[in-house]
């Protein structure tokens, strides 16, 4: 870690090394965020009360510097203790989606998947928690992207199914073709995994008046409509 970043333990430090983290965040400083990231849950009392969005902003800097690996891990470390909460899908939906990323013979690639993938079926299904229509539809669309990489057609026209009735999905006469389509093709372009608007919208708000260029483009931050359009792209190709 960067030598600047030091504090103490406690919720005052890891504040602090929260603020720090969010600043470098939003100036598109993503590797040095993540260590700062870090160093705060590592130093945050066990009650701190920004442990989850905290974590959903490390698993975002994380992917934006395309730590598949690490994000996959700390993802399938950190879920147990953002459960029930607002935080969990979010974690579940980054860790199945890096999980993806991964390659073919990685050796916990198979095993991973299928936890991340539960847990976020668990969170979606969890009345107690308030997802984003948006975010929903977006955490449904890597439910999808898992079975497809699983080679289950049957499942994946199921996930494609559920988010094509997502609010946030097009009108009704595109819904069918695009779901179908994609749900049974290999070859369609993958929808990585998705981190909720808040983790996204702190980094932008945090970005310093002094980098007004910083433009931030993770690979895991594509729309649902930037989706849809690809899965259309892929429908006509094939």
């Amino acid at each position: 870690m960067p030598s600047r970043l030091r504090f103490g333990a406690g919720a005052t430090n890891a504040d602090a090394a929260l603020a720090t983290a969010d600043r470098l965040c939003g100036d598109g400083h993503y590797a040095e965020a993540a260590d700062a990231y870090e160093l705060a849950i590592a130093h945050a009392p066990a009650n701190w009360p920004s442990y989850g969005r905290s974590m959903e902003s490390l698993l975002y800097s994380l992917s934006s510097v395309d730590s598949s690996e690490r994000v996959a891990l700390i993802a399938r470390d950190a879920y147990p203790r953002v459960a029930g909460t607002p935080s969990a899908p979010s974690v579940a939906a980054s860790g199945l989606g890096e999980t993806l990323e991964l390659p073919a013979d990685y050796p916990q690639r198979r095993e991973l998947i299928a936890i991340h993938e539960a847990r976020l079926k668990e969170s979606l299904a969890d009345p107690d928690v308030r997802i984003a229509d948006d975010d929903r539809s977006s955490y449904m669309a890597s439910l999808m992207d898992a079975r497809k990489d699983a080679g289950d057609s049957t499942g994946a026209r199921k996930a494609a199914e559920a988010w094509s009735r997502s609010s946030t999905a097009p009108p009704r006469g595109r819904r069918r073709r695009i779901s179908v389509s994609c749900s049974t093709r290999i070859g369609c372009p993958r929808i990585s995994s998705w981190v909720s608007r808040s983790a996204r919208s702190r980094c932008s708000s945090n970005r310093s008046a002094t980098s007004p260029t910083t433009t931030i483009r993770p690979r895991v931050s594509r729309s649902p409509t930037h989706a849809m359009e690809a899965m259309g792209r892929c429908d006509r190709l094939h």
